[in-house]
């Protein structure tokens, strides 16, 4: 197979990915049929029932979260390392491209699908926490003032690198998704970015005020999404992984079989 830029990885373009965390995910879903509804009523329980997402709308934002999760990844900041078969002679390192892709998510929901303010916190964190290295994610967009904040310059950086003009990202079309909404979601400036910051750190003090609890649930959102993108570099990367690791995602396997 001829590997066409964006990469995810070396020898993995970001299509390849993002088609086989879809799978992954799907089949997990199908394997899992009352992880949605478990899922919806964990919600309402916690937040006292003031959120009533039904099982339709958990399932569409898992495959939205699977959809952009590596997205961030797609900027020449990033690709201009890969030659067209996803080769790489220097370090690979995709530092920052998660938040990227949860801005992405927030435009997304916020101009084309439709997602309550409750669904754009369950996606963008999804999203946002979907790399165990990048735990403090969180909380650097949350408390940084976009003044002092070298995070914020970092990430206006790599954006206005533009994304990778040899992309394929058409493909993800069948998925439900237009991709004109694709690219006007990553195509992503530096207001973008302050309004994401502003957005997310106004709706966390409000939850904080109220003292709800459901949006630590944003981790139901993100474990098909964890299954899903460990599994497929696993599979396909050829990664050298200790025993323990190995074991551990080959019992991840095992969930979608």
């Amino acid at each position: 197979m001829i590997l066409v830029k964006p990469c995810a990885f070396i020898g993995q373009s970001l299509i390849d990915h993002v088609e086989g965390c879809i799978q992954i995910a799907d089949r997990f879903l199908e394997k899992n049929p009352t992880y949605a509804s478990v899922v919806s009523r964990r919600l309402r329980a916690a937040s006292g029932g003031k959120i009533n997402l039904n099982e339709d709308k958990i399932k569409k934002i898992i495959k939205i979260a699977v959809l952009f999760h590596d997205l961030g990844k797609a900027y020449m900041y990033f690709q201009r390392n890969f030659d067209e078969k996803c080769q790489c002679k220097k370090e690979v390192g995709f530092q920052h491209h998660e938040i990227l892709s949860a801005v992405a998510c927030y435009k997304y929901g916020e101009h084309n699908g439709n997602l309550s303010n409750e669904e754009k916190l369950l996606l963008t964190l999804s999203v946002l926490n979907h790399h165990h290295a990048f735990k403090d994610a969180i909380s650097k967009i949350v408390t940084a003032l976009p003044y002092i904040s070298t995070l914020l310059d970092d990430l206006t950086k790599i954006a206005k690198s533009q994304i990778c003009e040899n992309n394929n990202l058409k493909i993800l079309e069948k998925y439900g998704t237009p991709i004109e909404a694709i690219k006007k979601a990553i195509e992503i400036s530096r207001q973008d970015i302050n309004n994401f910051q502003t957005w997310l750190r106004d709706y966390f003090k409000r939850i904080s005020m109220n003292q709800y609890h459901w949006p630590k649930l944003y981790v139901l959102i993100m474990n098909p999404l964890l299954i899903a993108d460990n599994i497929d570099a696993y599979s396909k990367r050829g990664l050298q992984v200790n025993k323990s690791r190995r074991k551990f995602l080959e019992e991840l396997k095992e969930m979608i079989k």
